[in-house]
Formats: structure tokens, sequence, C-alpha cells
């Protein structure tokens, strides 16, 4: 029989027993990652809570959590972020076992990237529009196309329809060859594929899109209107991604991610259907000729980064135009022809260094190749070829000397060597209505030679108080083969009276060289000097808070040395040329915060010239009086997933010259127009038209799938492309496109 004491010691042993079993509960232990769901795209800085336990740990930069010592049991994950909200989760924890977790989180369809995509960096730029890329995502009438949607900001005129109409962009009042169009700082040799359809560039591969209308800074030079330029952008480093577009008009791949730990890669390719397309929706009462267009580009990035200082790119641009207009009609004029060939192809590798040793200093540097050649024949007797191998580079300091002074110089090259062979007539210049004088002269070429041409600029950027800016600036321009120079002093200014009022204004001076067609040997003036663009600006910018702000500015142009045909008995080019363009721009806008963005856009411009003193003033080709847009999204849905958008736009038409009257000549039996000496004094009915766009956003773990609807012109407006004429030109009728274009895409990213 066991005494007291015996009892006793059983008790507190099975007591100690008891203990060390509840200390050795078993556990186990959760290591997860939180990510985007369709990007896949870390989450950091978020809570993550486990809510039985009241334990909370953070997110790091790559969206990495831990918890360790976790009884086991089943528990609900919690996420918190601002973007995000509350999410949730539920995960089993087993005895002696780390759970990988990767959780997926939704956010909002409409939280934007950090990254402005139109816009102009500069505070003290004096024309500033920034749009996120969120907003240029689904604007309607753009096919899908953030390049587009410049087309409906204020100061650029509606000169196409459905996309179709320059290569580039009409900004106040100046022709789209007046514009200067950029790629990390170099010129491209377009903006669009054929007719503006399509940007040369894929948008998802940019950074930054800056749009600057005028009275922009003296980095930039030899234009009198607008400058664009596009940055590209650094691939993803944190792993494989890409996106699949498939439309109706064209398609397009990318393909992107990391290359070890300091190096990123992406590359993309796309071809268009329209040569499918087109043919099928031209009705064959509206079009005597049969059109067959088509294009590709192509575009390569390599990122390299050696420290925090030195960052380096290489890139790989290229572009392949080609359009056939086959005539039903068998027509003996040489230049009306059986046919019309046309083929632009060029192709662009370069390389750009960034080198920013402090935080006051960084100088970029940038170079790049471009093989560019260029096929056109009309009919069986006009051809043109050209052959460029051209080189161009650049080089730009910024060097902070205080809080309230930037100092800003640089340099730019450009060395091009081209051949052209060519059986032309003297091509139309501006404000000449058609070849009317193509039977009689015309120039056979055969030349090769070189151009070289190069820029300095300085500019001081001055904040002497919180509330004013201040740019002086001065640029020298020198072109080789004409062997002249060009001086360019700017100054613009910004005053800020509250936090949300600002006052802006310009002055200065803008030189372009002439086109080589202009000035080149034995078919143009090798004696022609700059045109040259004196311009004053004023505006006021206003922001209501909340999104909602208003830009006004006004601005005159006055143009001199502009060429011009000459008159009779002179140079077939000469700087005779003068112009006088005025105008108003408004923006009115919502930007995106969470359901409804939009804006009203309204541009008032009169540009007018003339070839020579003794002529009087009459339209530029361009000359569009009034342009209005209205443009609003809207996105719907408990998780913000669907989005619907209108845009409503109304231009004035174009100028045009008229035919009063027709020569027969018997060595070609056919007759010759006689145009009116009133030039642009007829004018195109004004058009207008609806678009509508309807999106869908699929969003699962590891990708997205959107789908969208884009219709231009809805209420099948007709817009007015000219007068067709008959035989001898007593008899026209009016010639419009049934401007209607459903867009039908698809979009996979990962």
């Amino acid at each position: 029989m066991m005494n007291s004491r015996s009892i006793w010691l059983m008790l507190l042993f099975m007591l100690l027993l008891t203990a060390v079993a509840g200390a050795q509960e078993p556990t186990g232990a959760i290591e997860g990652v939180v990510l985007l769901k369709g990007t896949r795209e870390p989450l950091p800085f978020a809570e993550v809570t486990l809510s039985e336990l009241d334990r909370t740990e953070t997110t790091d930069e790559r969206g990495r959590f831990a918890f360790a010592s976790v009884p086991v049991g089943t528990y609900t994950l919690e996420v918190t972020e601002d973007t995000i909200g509350t999410q949730s989760v539920t995960v089993r924890v087993q005895a002696g076992r780390t759970v990988a977790k990767r959780v997926y989180v939704r956010r909002d369809a409409t939280v934007l990237d950090d990254i402005t995509v139109i816009g102009e960096r500069e505070p003290e730029a004096v024309a500033r529009q920034e749009l996120d890329k969120q907003e240029l995502a689904g604007v309607p009438g753009a096919n899908n196309d953030p390049v587009r949607v410049i087309e409906n900001l204020p100061g650029v005129a509606a000169t196409s329809v459905m996309g179709f109409g320059n290569d580039g962009l009409i900004i106040r009042g100046t022709g789209a060859e007046d514009s200067g169009y950029k790629l990390n700082g170099l010129e491209i040799p377009q903006l669009f594929h054929f007719g503006g359809f399509s940007s040369i560039v894929n948008a998802e591969l940019l950074e930054d899109m800056v749009y600057y209308p005028g009275a922009y800074s003296v980095k930039y030079g030899d234009a009198l209107g607008g400058v664009i330029e596009l940055t590209s952008r650094e691939p993803r480093t944190d792993r494989l991604g890409g996106l699949i577009d498939l439309n109706t008009y064209a398609t397009y791949m990318i393909f992107e991610g990391p290359l070890g730990e300091n190096a990123s890669w992406a590359g993309g390719v796309r071809r268009s259907f329209i040569d499918f397309i087109l043919p099928e929706v031209i009705p064959e009462d509206e079009a005597d000729f049969t059109v067959m267009p088509r294009y590709y580009d192509y575009q390569g990035i390599f990122m390299y980064r050696v420290g925090a200082d030195h960052q380096f790119r290489l890139t790989a641009f290229g572009s392949d135009d080609a359009m056939s207009i086959v005539s039903d009609r068998d027509m003996e004029d040489p230049y009306g022809g059986d046919s019309f060939n046309m083929r632009i192809s060029w192709h662009q590798p370069g390389l750009a260094w960034t080198w920013t040793p402090t935080e006051n200093l960084r100088n970029y540097f940038a170079a790049n190749y471009i093989w560019a050649y260029q096929d056109m024949q009309f009919g069986p007797d006009y051809k043109l070829k050209m052959y460029l191998d051209q080189v161009q580079f650049r080089d730009d300091l910024s060097l902070k000397l205080g809080s309230w002074n930037e100092l800003r110089a640089g340099f730019e090259g450009d060395y091009a060597y081209g051949t052209i062979e060519a059986n032309v007539p003297q091509v139309p210049k501006e404000g000449d209505p058609g070849f009317e004088n193509v039977t009689e002269d015309t120039y056979t070429i055969e030349e090769s030679d070189d151009v070289f041409e190069a820029a300095v600029y300085l500019e001081d950027v001055i904040a002497p108080a919180k509330w004013l800016n201040l740019v002086p600036g001065v640029r020298l321009n020198y072109h080789g083969y004409l062997n002249k120079t060009s001086f360019d002093p700017r100054f613009s200014f910004k005053v800020w009276p509250t936090e949300n009022l600002a006052f802006k204004g310009a002055v200065g001076l803008y030189h372009q060289w002439p086109g080589l067609d202009e000035y080149i040997d034995g078919y143009g003036n090798d004696e022609l000097d700059a045109e040259t663009s004196e311009l004053y600006s004023g505006g006021v910018e206003y922001d209501f808070g909340d999104g909602w702000s208003i830009d006004a500015q006004g601005y005159y142009k006055q143009l001199t040395s502009l060429v011009s045909g000459g008159r009779v008995g002179e140079e077939v080019n000469t700087n005779d040329g003068q112009g006088k363009i005025h105008g108003f721009e408004f923006l009115g806008r919502k930007k995106l915060t969470d359901r409804f963005m939009g804006w009203v856009s309204y541009t008032y411009s009169e540009s007018k010239r003339k070839d020579n003193a003794d002529e009087d003033w009459r339209y530029f080709d361009g000359d569009q009086t009034h342009n209005f847009i209205i443009l609003a999204n809207y996105t719907l849905g408990e998780n913000k997933d669907w989005r619907v958008g209108a845009k409503w736009q109304f231009s004035t038409g174009l100028p045009f010259t008229d035919i009063e009257d027709a020569i027969y000549s018997a060595d070609t039996d056919t007759y010759i127009p006689v145009y009116s000496e009133d030039i642009n004094a007829e004018r195109e009915e004004p058009f207008h038209k609806l678009d509508v766009r309807l999106d869908k956003l699929w969003t699962f773990d590891a990708w997205q799938l959107n789908t969208y609807l884009d219709v231009q012109n809805v209420y099948w407006n007709e817009y007015p492309v000219g007068y067709e004429y008959n035989y001898d030109y007593s008899k026209k009728r009016a010639i419009s496109f049934p401007a209607f274009m459903p867009t039908i895409g698809v979009q996979g990213r990962f």
C-alpha cells in the first residue's frame, strides 16, 4: 500500500509530463508572397495577419512574408493595403512543415501606374498636358494605340478619319513635316505608319510620350510646329512576362524579362491585316481602284546597370510599309498610269548611356544608325528610289547648382549619306493644288551626296521663389550642305499666385532647315536658308482638386523665309514665303480617380501664308479653324472590370483649290486641269463623328484577358475627301468616305 509521500510524488510527475506535452504542441510555419492577380507583380509593404492568432507581418519589397511557430490548424490569412483594401485566403498548417503560400489579391482595374505616358515632365513647361497610362488605354477611336491619343489634345488638327491621313501630326497650323518626332532623344523617320493608321513604335514599350505643341525648350530644334518625344521604358526585372494582342486590323506580341541580376530585355513584333480588310470595306462604286496596303514593325530593348550610377540601353527598332493602288481605268496620263506602288522601310539600332554620379549631376548620351529605303512608282514612267545611311548622336547634361537653379547644356549631330535615283515631276509645294504640269518638265536624278547637321544649346532653369520659374536659353544650329547657321534665343516663365493657379508665357525663335528635295543639287536650290518662326504665347492653368483642372493658352507665330516655288523665271525654290498663325487652345479635364475620366478639348486656329510679297494671303493646306472634342470613360462593375467610353468630335473642313477650266493636250490626248488663282479659297464640308468603346477585363491568378470593341463613326457620317471630275473637268461630284470602322480585339497579358 502506497504511503502519502509516494502519492504526492506520482502526482508531481504527472503534472510535469502534462507541462512538457503542452510545451511540445506540434507547430509549423508559413512562408509566402503576395502577388497581384493577373500581373503577378509583388505587393510590397502590405500587412498580412493571421486572424485567429492576432499576429501581423509586413511584406518586404518583393512582397514576401513569413510566420514561424504556428500551431497546427486552419487559419484565415488577411492582406491589407491601401489599393486593395482587405482580402483573405485560407491556409492549413501541418506539424513540422513549412507551408509555401502564394497569395493572389485583386487590385481595382482603375488603379493607376506611376508612369506618366503623355506629359511634359519639366514643371516650367508652358504647355503642360499629362495623361496616365490607364487613361490612354481605353480612349475611343484610337484603335487601342495610346500614341494616337495625342490627336485628341489641343493644338492638333483633325486631318484624317479612321486613322487614315498623314504619317505625322499637323500642330498649330504647320504641316506634318514641320514637327519633330523623337525616340530616346533622336529623330525617327516617321511617327505613324502609312496614312496615320497606327504608330510606328509600340506604346507598350514606352515609358514616356511627351507632346510639346509649341514653346518648347532649346533642347529641341529643326521644327516650326511641335515636338513629340518617345522614351523607351525599362523591361521588367522580376520575371518573364508578355502580352499578345489580336484585333481586326493588326496583331502584335511582346515578351520581356530579366537576364541575371543587373540586366533585362524586351522584344516585340507587329503586323497589319489592312491589306486583307480594306479592299472588302470600300464600296466598289466609291473608288475605281484596289488598295493593297500593309505594314509591320519590330522593337527590341536590352538594359544593363553597373552599380547605381550607370545605365546602358541597347535598342533596335524598325518599320516596313508597302502600299499598291491598282487602277481599274485605262488612263493615258503617265502620272495616273495603271498603278501606284510605294515602299518605305527603315531600321534603327541604337545605344544610350545614362550617368548619374550624384543627385545633382546627370548626363545622357545617345547614338544610333539608320538604314532607310524608299521606293515609289507612279504609273509606267515615274519612279523614285532613295537609299540612306544615317548616324545620329546627342548628349544632354544637367547640373543642379542649388535648390533654385539647374543648368542644362547639350549638343547633337546628324550625318547622312544618301543616293537618289528618280524620274519625277516637280513635287507640289505647300498650297500647290496638284500635278498640273506633269506632262511638261520632269527631273532625272542620279545623285549621291552627304549632309551634316549639328547644334549646341544652353539653358538655365531658375526658381528664385517657390511661385516663380524663369527659363532663358539659346541654341545654335549648323547645316553643312547649305553652309548656313541659325540662332534661336528663347525665354519662358511660369508664375503661381496660388498653389492651384498658374500663369505662363514664352517668346522665342525657332528655325527649320529646308527638306532634302528642296535644296538638293539638280532638283532644288542649294542657296536656301533656314525657315524661321517667331513665337509669342501665354496662358493660364487652374487645378480645382479631385482631378478637375483647366488649361487655356493663346499664341501668335510670325513665319519668315518659308520655302516656296518662287516667281516665274527665278529659282525653282526660294525663301520668299511668309506666314502668320494665331490660335487659342482649351483643355478642361477630369483625371481618372475612381470610375470616371474625360476631357473637353477645343482648338481655334487661323494659319495663312503667301509665297512672295506680291501675292495675297491665303490659307495653309492644313488650316482648320475649329476642332472640338468631348471624351468620357466610365468604369463599371464591383471589381471595376467593365469600361465604357465615348468621344464626339466636330472639325472644320480643310481648304482646297478648285478647278475652273481644262486645256486639251494633243500629245497625250488628255485634258490638263486649270486651277483657280485663288489658292485654298474653297473649304471642305465640316465633319463630325461619334466613337464608342467597350472593354471587359477578366483577371486570373497568373494572367489577364481583356476584350474590347472600338467603333469609329457610329452613325456612319461620311467624311469628305475631295471631288471627282469627268474627262474634261467640266463636271464634278463630291467624294466622301463611309468612315465606319469597328475594331474587335482580344489581349492576353501575363
